[in-house]
């Protein structure tokens, strides 16, 4: 239901085929926004816009993929997430401010709401906004004590670049723009000393909200999960447990977790990203395709239809003859990023040798493997299996 005017009227009805819209509640005094908003409730959100359904409904699916993989790295936290979190989609900027919103910014979380302003001209610029916001409003529920800030907002920056694919999202992607800002930044020696960083309080954080200290916060935290094969990731994870969840000094954790040359440490950092290929993560562009195009062809078989090649799987989803049940739709925005220049990533092919075919595709140095399981209508347990190809070598 939605309410214009003070006076209830029907809306959306059956909401993705199982997630139901309902009116929201009186506003309270001085909160007129409130009534052009209709609540869409999900696993776990609830959706409150006055965006058109299929706006809904893309929130409902990005929010969910989101969650889970929330869900997914913070398990070894003791507390839990329950109930329904909160999530506010504006199309008026009005309406965002009167919420509460900062003027000038998309989104934001203030402790006891998600919200962000669908402006058209940012684009996906706003779903990594709410992102990072969103992974703000998780953390406050599942740590007992505020993570420090240049963890908190290289991690919250870090989400923020993740590429949702339908069912998850790829994380640790390197934008160009990012390595560019990240090099000249060290080249220029503009980066705080990571002393002055690591101790840094959230005073201190507010009271110099530069890009560069989320730049060099996203860094830091992207080196620490991905630098030299993941080495430093285990000892990053014990770091934020010591200071979220045993409340021990910053200095003493980063002592126990990396050592006490914090010199030579940051020299590490320097070396490896100048070290880095000018495109480094092209490869999670390709995964992130194949975990899209597995999405919507575990959905298509679910709904029975087969497909004799990837050639026939392809024209039916340029052509639009994709079927998902409506509980697992997905955007066909998504479908059409994922089908662009998808040819040309490498060889195709569907192995129909288990119960569900899987989606393959071979590049020059690397095999991708999409699988899925079907229950009911429905699709799920969705996988990609990745592997290295070794290199042949031909005779003379």
């Amino acid at each position: 239901m939605a309410v214009m005017n003070g006076r209830t009227t029907t809306a959306a009805g059956v909401f993705a085929g199982a997630l139901f819209a309902f009116a929201v509640g009186p506003p309270a005094a001085g909160q007129a926004w409130h009534q052009r908003l209709t609540a869409y409730p999900t696993k776990f959100y609830t959706i409150y816009t006055d965006l058109p359904v299929e706006t809904a409904r893309e929130a409902a699916a990005r929010m969910t993929a989101m969650a889970r993989e929330y869900q997914r790295r913070t398990e070894n936290f003791p507390r839990k997430v329950h109930g329904a979190m909160r999530f506010y989609l504006f199309s008026r900027a009005e309406d965002y401010r009167a919420a509460g919103g900062t003027p000038g910014s998309a989104g934001m979380y203030n402790g006891e709401r998600l919200m962000a302003l669908a402006d058209p001209r940012r684009g996906e610029a706003v779903w990594r906004i709410v992102q990072h916001e969103g992974f703000h409003q998780y953390m406050h529920k599942v740590v007992t004590r505020r993570l420090l800030p240049w963890v908190d907002e290289g991690l919250a920056e870090y989400f923020g670049e993740a590429v949702w694919t339908g069912d998850a999202f790829v994380v640790g992607g390197i934008p160009r723009r990012r390595l560019e800002q990240v090099r000249q930044l060290i080249k220029s020696r503009g980066l705080l000393p990571f002393e002055r960083m690591l101790g840094m309080t959230l005073t201190q954080w507010n009271a110099d909200l530069s890009g560069r200290n989320y730049a060099q916060a996203w860094a830091m935290v992207h080196f620490l999960i991905h630098a030299d094969d993941g080495r430093y990731r285990k000892a990053f994870d014990l770091y934020i447990d010591d200071i979220a969840l045993r409340n021990m000094p910053w200095k003493k954790a980063f002592v126990l977790r990396f050592g006490r040359d914090l010199a030579g440490f940051e020299r590490r950092f320097a070396d490896w990203w100048a070290s880095l290929p000018d495109d480094p993560t092209a490869g999670l562009e390709t995964l992130g395709a194949v975990q899209t195009l597995t999405s919507f062809l575990g959905r298509a078989v679910a709904q029975g239809q087969r497909f004799a090649s990837t050639a026939e799987f392809f024209r039916a989803a340029r052509e639009g003859r994709l079927k998902q049940h409506a509980s697992q739709w997905l955007p066909p925005s998504l479908l059409g990023k994922a089908l662009k220049g998808a040819e040309k990533r490498g060889m195709w092919s569907l192995d129909a040798s288990g119960r569900w075919p899987r989606l393959v595709l071979e590049t020059r140095h690397k095999r991708y493997t999409g699988t899925f399981a079907v229950r009911g209508a429905a699709a799920g347990a969705f996988d990609i299996v990745e592997e290295d190809l070794q290199p042949t070598t031909r005779a003379e």
